[in-house]
């Protein structure tokens, strides 16, 4: 159960409410919470836990894409469908990566 949010889950849903486009026996209350990354200090550093790859991609893709666009360096080490598909995401945002790369901004394996 989803603690200290009035019974939402993820995104302001009742804990429990079935997920778009998720199989059905997957509910809100058991995946992962959000990590607030976006506060972290410059030391600091997370792990996300994931339930699904959408879930591990949209993560990533915000914390990856974010980096960069603020001029921070970033590695990631994935699976090679998980980086090829964080890529794309990055990509369609608008991200040159190849650029970033080139730089020493990117690095990827």
């Amino acid at each position: 159960m989803v603690k200290g949010n009035n019974g939402k889950g993820n995104n302001g849903k009742p804990a429990g409410s079935s997920i778009p486009g998720v199989a059905s026996d997957v509910r809100l209350a058991e995946l992962a919470p959000l990590s607030g990354w976006s506060g972290m200090k410059e030391s600091e550093h997370f792990v996300q836990f994931y339930e699904t790859d959408k879930f591990l991609l949209d993560s990533l893709s915000g914390f990856i894409g974010t980096g960069l666009r603020e001029g921070d360096g970033c590695i990631v080490l994935a699976t090679g469908a998980h980086l090829k598909e964080l890529e794309e995401r990055l990509t369609f945002e608008g991200l040159d990566l190849e650029a970033a790369g080139a730089s020493g901004q990117y690095v990827s394996q």
